[in-house]
């Protein structure tokens, strides 16, 4: 959904033809990909190893996915689902940075916030603390936002989308629990 969203507000927004060409180190990156994937397809006893791990993962989901497949309507509110929870959190994210009496143009804000928060979710850490903010940060400043007022902007909009809802879901586990629903 990232990149169709990505697509979507470049349609929308007739800023389409921006985007590049990723840079030398992206296609770098993307080739070592590649290679590891085919040396892992290659090599037997490497296979035989990330089979064993990923299989218990796909037993479990497959049979969710069959139904899935076979109820096209739900797939299709998940997709839709999906791309309006992104279309809220860059909407915060830009909130966020009016806050600070900035703005950035949508299609920038969203592959801003976009490719921050992929860049995230890769880096293993708990609900991507420390990296998000920092890729955001970064994003913000290669943008032309200055450093104090990105790094600002992060924090408000991890401390909004974030920090507030784990102890409103606490609360809420709290509350299910008392009432016997959990």
């Amino acid at each position: 959904t990232t990149v169709v969203l990505l697509l979507l507000l470049g349609l929308a927004t007739g800023n389409l033809s921006s985007f590049q060409v990723p840079t030398g180190t992206v296609m770098l990156v993307v080739l070592a990909i590649i290679v590891a994937a085919a040396i892992i397809f290659f090599v037997k006893p490497l296979r035989r190893w990330v089979i064993s791990k990923v299989k218990p993962t796909i037993d479990q989901i497959w049979p969710r996915l069959v139904w899935l497949g076979t109820h096209p309507a739900r797939m299709i509110y998940g997709i839709l689902g999906s791309l309006i929870q992104s279309a809220a959190f860059v909407a915060a994210f830009g909130g966020a940075l009016a806050a600070f009496g900035y703005s950035l143009p949508v299609v920038t804000l969203a592959i801003t916030y976009l490719v921050s928060n992929s860049v995230g979710a890769v880096v293993p850490s708990p609900g991507g603390i420390g990296p998000v903010e920092a890729a955001l940060t970064g994003g913000l400043t290669l943008a032309g936002i200055p450093a104090s007022v990105a790094l600002s902007t992060a924090i408000l909009f991890r401390l909004v989308t974030f920090w507030i809802r784990i102890p409103i879901g606490w609360f809420a586990l709290r509350h299910c629990q008392k009432k016997n629903i959990v």
